[in-house]
């Protein structure tokens, strides 16, 4: 029997135990079990995800979905944002993890649930030591492009789970004299692979390496019967992928100038020795792989599917020769390496390569769940071609085609998204061309509909097709919410305001909400090819702007905070996250990581909770023989005790990073210590 004094101690104890489990959780609750390690969530390039189980088309709208706050990068961000739930940091910490990479040669890891200064940055530039991004008039000498300013890293990174690391392709300008003709004297053009640490941003497996593959042939640029990369010709636009222990990327050339080639080489990912090469025009030029910024796709086997663009020599495969000019190709990749084992064209791809109509430009679709593999493909012409993944057919041959779609529209360069439900539902796939209406078709088994099942009532801009998305929970009714990006004004060449949509996904005619509404929801500039990125209640989105903006469900009144690299502000007040406060009180670290010769990596680390005191630990960087960076230590955070909510309805406490540290600071309103944000700039 217990006394009274025994039972008042055993409630203390009860609730004093209750705390330090509450002080132990991380700084935020860790429910996410959705991970983004790829360009479109998967190897088929669904564009989908189906485990989206907090955004609904009954909360999507004006009143609960909003701009919860915007990381600060350095650059424009091209590649989709890449995120990895519940990443263990050891003592305790787990954090969903956000990585954004730049045209800047910059490498960001977010907490995926919080604003603040990233939890570390890679920067490969080195201004001093003359090391920057490519400018992008040393390659078209002139900076009305659809890439403005600077080439640094373009394609969307893969990360390997097994491993915990991030695979990036970096472009820089240094010193040094060029192999090839051309760009500016005393310079040289390098594009590298590194292969990083996603806790630390740290260098692995011996990287970076060099990009520098060769080929034999006698087409442009040849010497003495082979081919040889040019760091400056060629563009990296595909997303990069991983495929049976090997990392794969694939080469285009910008706005079709110079005498470039397609390029597709494979690297192991733990050696990051050069496993396969293949040069789609080494008897000519051109025959680029862009895909609008897709990833190839990736079947069962192993076997990878690219298109290819515009070829000036037809000396084509059909033909006796080894030209790949507007084709599939499919290649082994199974044991190691890259083999051709089938390819398709069609009747007319000489007249497409004639008129700039490439036929490589959305990337291609397999299609899931089917017995005979099947593949989506289309050209900029708006024609879309379902083929059997089995049989190719090594024909140019149009009719050998299982079905054309026309979509009757402009240009078609943002690809589709496909929504494979079940339980007695046809799967949906959606596509948006320049010029035209959102379509929708059904895949009953064996082909799509040929006329749209349902259209929907806004019209694409020239230049502008809709960058789509589909999230929902498998094929719960209610569940599915397509997201589209997409330009306000026709968007071909420079810099243009885009805007951020969700649509019902069984009702496109039904618009949920839009980034325009409100002001404090705006996009900025429009990022080209750059999906929106759905996971776990959230919508991270890319910009021309120098940030990335996150959409989510609203909770309590507080101040939209712009945090990041090198600068915190505040918007007028919107929406907070929930229960947890936006202020962070931590120190910054700042290590140089390992870099190769002749270029620096700076690895910043810093902290990104949310209402929380943290101490950490002291982490250090290396640099190798031949490199200009420096050293330094510093502490990270580990968030281990929570203070509790900090934020109110009109102030908030942001975190202003200098690049190397971050120190809290406060803003009220509208402004805050740094730069400034209102409406669509940071």
């Amino acid at each position: 029997m217990f006394t009274r004094a025994s039972q008042h101690c055993a409630r203390v104890c009860f609730a004093f135990a209750w705390l330090l489990l509450l002080f132990a959780l991380p700084s935020h609750p860790v429910l996410s079990a959705v991970s983004v390690l790829q360009n479109r969530y998967d190897r088929f390039n669904t564009a989908a995800n189906l485990q989206e189980t907090q955004l609904t088309t009954a909360n999507v709208n004006r009143q609960l979905f909003g701009k919860l706050w915007t990381y600060a990068v350095d650059g424009d961000v091209h590649a989709q944002p890449l995120y990895v739930a519940n990443l263990n940091f050891g003592n305790g910490v787990v954090k969903n993890v956000l990585y954004v990479v730049t045209m800047q040669d910059c490498v960001y890891a977010f907490d995926a649930d919080a604003p603040g200064a990233p939890i570390w940055q890679r920067d490969f530039r080195n201004p001093a030591s003359g090391v920057i991004p490519m400018p992008i008039m040393d390659l078209i000498h002139r900076n009305s492009s659809n890439i403005e300013t600077w080439l640094g890293i373009l394609p969307t990174p893969v990360i390997d789970s097994d491993t915990n690391t991030i695979y990036v392709l970096a472009v820089t300008r240094e010193p040094g004299t060029h192999p090839f003709p051309g760009g500016a004297r005393g310079n040289q053009y390098v594009q590298r692979l590194h292969a990083l640490d996603i806790k630390t941003g740290v260098n692995k497996f011996g990287s970076p390496v060099v990009i520098a593959p060769c080929f034999a042939g006698n087409g442009t640029g040849s010497v003495n019967g082979v081919v040889c990369f040019d760091g400056r010709l060629q563009l990296p636009r595909p997303a990069m992928t991983l495929v049976n222990g090997q990392v794969v990327l694939a080469w285009s050339g910008q706005n079709d100038w110079g005498g470039f080639h397609g390029w597709i080489v494979s690297y192991d990912k733990l050696t990051l020795a050069q496993t396969g090469v293949l040069n789609t025009s080494p008897d000519s030029l051109k025959c680029g792989v862009w895909m609008s910024g897709r990833a190839p796709g990736v079947d069962a086997q192993g076997n990878l599917y690219f298109q290819t663009g515009n070829g000036d020599d037809f000396d084509t495969v059909p033909n006796g020769g080894r030209t790949f000019a507007q084709a599939v190709i499919k290649l082994q990749t199974n044991p190691p390496g890259l083999r051709v084992l089938d390819w398709w064209s069609q009747d007319d791809y000489a007249f497409k390569s004639n008129i700039d109509a490439d036929f490589g430009s959305t990337g291609p679709l397999l299609v899931p769940g089917t017995a005979e593999p099947m593949l989506l493909v289309g050209s900029k012409d708006a024609v879309l071609y379902l083929l059997d993944a089995r049989d190719l057919g090594h024909k140019v041959n149009t009719s050998h085609a299982l079905q054309q779609i026309r979509l009757n529209a402009g240009n078609d360069k943002g690809g589709t998204a496909y929504w494979d439900r079940a339980g007695g539902k046809l799967p949906l796939l959606y596509s948006w061309p320049e010029g035209a209406y959102l379509q929708v078709r059904r895949w009953n088994g064996s082909r799509f509909d040929t006329t749209p099942f349902q259209t929907g009532n806004i019209r694409s801009q020239t230049s502008a097709a809709g960058i789509l998305t589909l999230s929902a929970n498998g094929n719960t009714g209610g569940s599915g919410v397509l997201w589209s990006s997409m330009a306000i004004e026709p968007a071909d060449m420079g810099l243009h305001p885009g805007i951020l949509r969700a649509f019902d996904a069984e009702n496109v005619t039904r618009v949920l909400w839009d980034s325009n509404m409100d002001a404090a929801d705006a996009l900025g500039n429009w990022p080209k090819f750059s999906p929106p990125t759905v996971a776990n209640g959230k919508v991270y989105m890319a910009s021309f702007s120098g940030y990335v903006s996150v959409y989510g469900l609203k909770a309590t009144t507080a101040a939209t905070t712009t945090t990041g690299a090198g600068s915190s502000s505040s918007t007028s007040p919107t929406t907070s996250t929930g229960s947890t406060s936006t202020g962070t009180t931590s120190t910054g670290t700042t290590s140089t990581g390992t870099s190769s010769t002749g270029t620096t990596g700076t690895t910043s680390t810093g902290t990104s909770s949310t209402g929380t005191t943290s101490t950490g630990t002291t982490s250090t960087g290396t640099s190798s023989s031949g490199t200009t960076g420096t050293t330094s230590t510093g502490t990270s955070s580990t968030g281990t005790t929570s203070t509790g909510t900090t934020s109110t309805g009109t102030s908030s406490t942001g975190t202003t990073s200098t690049g190397t540290t971050s120190t809290g600071t406060t803003s009220t309103g509208t402004s805050s210590t740094g730069t400034s944000s209102t409406g669509t700039s940071s």
